[in-house]
């Protein structure tokens, strides 16, 4: 039986001890673990311009270097963590660093688009397992009134991420080719890696899901069940349906069409990410004075508000339009905290499978999204904006029938 600590002693944040990484590198661990997606979409994203060139191909095509990476990222997503119920954490926390660094070491060697495409798959998967898994130990590990700061922290300094990832992909451009983005995430993965094998398992064999692998996705189903889980997922999940749109073309759209070059997108993009950056501390900050409930109503207006103004002055200027991406960057980020907390905390076991759920409905919200991007839009701006008018309209609508439905609980957001 692994030992649980006193919750209260020294101000301690963890519920089971990690003897050989401690409190402080449990969570520096958690938050590189987290901080691997948006560096796997972001680094390389200076050099995609230049891709069809270099392939020989098209956009399209390209494209599918990110469609293709968040496809199998939700599909590994929804998968490892059920399997981690019934296994434990550590042997797929390892596993699916392995994977991702050498999928990360296939894209640097990659000879054509298509080799390319398909070691993105392999990273994509240990980048899908990965999530999946490492969220859930924010519930294994943390103490229950302790977890929403976690969360708040991944959140906050997971937006490193997307600031530094670009700069740094960018500077790499100056002096190498798009492989050497490739090699820095396989890097990266291997620095991750060993702080998996120093891991101390956080799922004590008696509390694992028994059975095979049909009783192993039951969990799936059982948290699928809560209406309440999966009203309020989709809610949040549509605001990612934009923000990933913005992403699949964001580079075209500061360098083709406002002319930028790609390092100062690189800048645009980083200041978006920044100014995300101020989500979680926004809530943090006004949670003493209101209910979940009355924040997320001021977040939706402010989304509206975010999708007129790019639709309305978006292809004015370069500066109209970071600005109303910032503005909506910066309300999806506020509204993630406290939802993953209350999401998780409905979800007395089947931890992993809760946390695969909102991983993949998430990532599968921001697929949808990178593809609709390329259907035939007068621009891709005014393609952005009116994805993002319209999930703001259906997250309303869904937030509203949650709101008024005598079958769903939402006692939490009044907490």
């Amino acid at each position: 039986m692994i030992e649980t600590v006193d919750k209260r002693a020294n101000g301690a944040w963890l519920s089971r001890p990690q003897r050989r990484l401690g409190q402080s590198g449990l969570i520096v661990f958690i938050i590189l673990a987290n901080t691997i997606i948006p560096f796997s979409i972001d680094m390389y994203t200076p050099a995609v311009p230049s891709l069809p060139g270099y392939f020989g191909t098209t956009e399209q095509m390209v494209n599918f270097t990110l469609m293709g990476f968040f496809l199998c990222l939700t599909v590994a997503s929804l998968v490892f963590g059920p399997v981690s119920d019934r296994f434990g954490r550590k042997p797929l926390l390892v596993g699916s660093l392995v994977a991702y660094t050498a999928g990360g070491a296939l894209c640097a060697m990659a000879p054509n688009i298509y080799f390319l495409i398909a070691a993105r798959v392999v990273q994509a998967f240990g980048a899908g397992a990965l999530m999946a898994v490492s969220m859930a130990l924010v519930k294994d590990c943390f103490v229950e009134e302790r977890r929403e700061q976690m969360i708040s922290i991944i959140q906050v300094l997971s937006v490193v991420g997307p600031v530094i990832a670009p700069l740094i992909g960018g500077i790499l451009l100056q002096f190498f080719d798009w492989r050497a983005s490739f090699v820095a995430l396989a890097c990266f993965g291997a620095v991750c890696l060993v702080f998996a094998l120093l891991f101390q398992e956080s799922l004590p064999a008696e509390e694992r899901n028994a059975g095979g692998f049909g009783a192993t996705m039951s969990g799936l189903v059982k948290v699928g069940r809560n209406r309440s889980f999966m009203v309020l997922l989709v809610v949040v999940a549509l605001f990612n349906v934009a923000f990933n749109a913005y992403l699949a073309v964001g580079s075209y759209i500061y360098v083709d069409y406002f002319g930028t070059t790609p390092q100062e997108y690189t800048y645009f993009f980083a200041v978006t990410a920044a100014f995300t950056a101020l989500g979680p501390f926004i809530w943090l900050k006004a949670r003493a004075k209101v209910t979940p409930r009355v924040f997320t109503h001021v977040m939706i207006g402010l989304g509206f508000v975010a999708a007129v103004c790019l639709l309305v002055a978006g292809e004015s200027s370069v500066f109209a339009f970071c600005g109303a991406l910032i503005l909506f960057a910066t309300i999806q980020s506020a509204i993630r905290p406290y939802t993953t907390n209350i999401l998780l905390s409905q979800q007395e076991g089947d931890t992993g499978a809760a946390s695969s759920l909102i991983g993949f409905t998430i990532s599968i919200f921001g697929v949808v999204g990178m593809n609709v991007i390329m259907l035939g839009w007068p621009t891709y701006i005014v393609g952005i904006g009116a994805i993002m008018l319209v999930c703001v309209v259906l997250s309303c609508v869904l937030w509203v029938w949650l709101l008024h439905s005598p079958r769903i609980r939402i006692s939490e957001f009044e907490k």
